[in-house]
């Protein structure tokens, strides 16, 4: 090649370039293949939140078994088209995994580019492969409110259900009924969780902290229909609402999702999910014309920054979200026609 050609300087550097990265690739980094890091990087990244760490760690198990079988040892191997490749293999069938829709497969390759990215910072990638690949969230399923009707079917068959399970699907189920609570925030300690303040009448205040998105405590006061659950389990000096051994919690939508199909309520409640408790709360509510601000106050929802920080409303204002919850009408509907 002649020097100070333009089109020959080029030429040389872009075969110097694609050189440079075959080199790369073949040039083995101590340390860098994935079970040599990835799991205790996830683990110090994630450890103040038990709960993100657990679903995380559920991906990275499902990608490993795509990356082996694949043959990709380490980062260096990881190509673009292999991230395209994934989205219909986390869909199909394999050992050790079950297929997953494609809202799963995004969330795992969210995690995946998180490793990459670490990886670029650690030397042991050019480049991240998995990001702007374009690929599009698949429109949610729109979760039905149940009726009274429904509500009383899931808790017979939860009622003969056998143990050990039956309790954890009772408690969990009562609480996130009445309280509209997330499906994570279902397991607590009623002896540290729950707080008994004395009124200056003389009456009782019996509130739940929760354990929220982003690791934050939520506290709502309890729901009426909650007490007789909470005064026996603070009585029986249980330290959980239910046991964590018979699953853990971020497997708990899986197990109410393995007791809808093997129950047949799928089929006699079409689209029911665990989080319809939460969608019939809220619709509830706005149906008995609960100001907003007290549903988001008790569900726990924060629309905006500017919510969260000028919210001032105090456990007694939300006594109607409770008689909304139980279908009762409230004073703002009373007289209404």
């Amino acid at each position: 090649m002649r020097h100070a050609v333009p089109a020959e300087t080029r030429k040389a550097q872009e075969i110097r370039a694609t050189k440079a990265l075959e080199e790369f690739k073949a040039a083995p980094s101590t340390g860098a293949q994935w079970d040599h890091w990835v799991r205790v990087y996830l683990r110090s990244r994630y450890e103040r939140s038990a709960i993100t760490f657990e679903r995380y760690m559920t991906s990275w198990r499902t990608l490993e078994l795509f990356l082996a079988e694949h043959g990709i040892e380490s980062p260096a191997q990881l190509l673009r088209e292999h991230c395209f490749k994934y989205i219909e293999w986390r869909g199909q069938r394999h050992v050790g995994v079950r297929p997953g829709g494609r809202n799963t497969a995004l969330l795992d390759m969210k995690i995946l580019s998180i490793v990459c990215k670490e990886a670029v910072q650690r030397g042991y990638l050019p480049f991240n492969p998995c990001t702007g690949l374009g690929l599009k969230r698949a429109a949610a399923k729109i979760k039905p409110e149940l009726t009274e009707a429904d509500l009383d079917l899931v808790e017979e068959k939860i009622r003969l259900d056998p143990e050990p399970l039956r309790t954890l699907l009772l408690n969990s189920w009562m609480i996130a009924r009445w309280q509209g609570c997330r499906i994570t925030e279902t397991q607590f300690d009623p002896q540290n969780d729950v707080d008994i303040v004395r009124n200056k009448d003389g009456s009782e205040s019996w509130t739940i902290r929760f354990r929220a998105k982003g690791g934050r405590d939520h506290i709502a006061p309890i729901a009426p229909k909650l007490m007789p659950l909470i005064r026996s389990l603070r009585e029986a000096g249980a330290r959980s609402t239910y046991s964590l051994e018979a699953a853990r919690r971020s497997a708990l939508s899986s197990v109410w999702q393995h007791f809808f199909h093997r129950t047949g309520l799928t089929k006699k409640i079409p689209g029911i999910t665990f989080h319809c408790l939460r969608v019939t709360a809220a619709t509830r509510m706005a149906r008995a014309n609960v100001p907003e601000a007290k549903a988001m106050r008790l569900l726990g929802h924060a629309s905006s920054t500017v919510h969260r920080v000028y919210q001032r409303l105090r456990h007694d204002d939300l006594g109607a979200c409770f008689d909304a919850m139980e279908g009762r009408p409230t004073s703002s509907t009373s007289g209404s026609s």
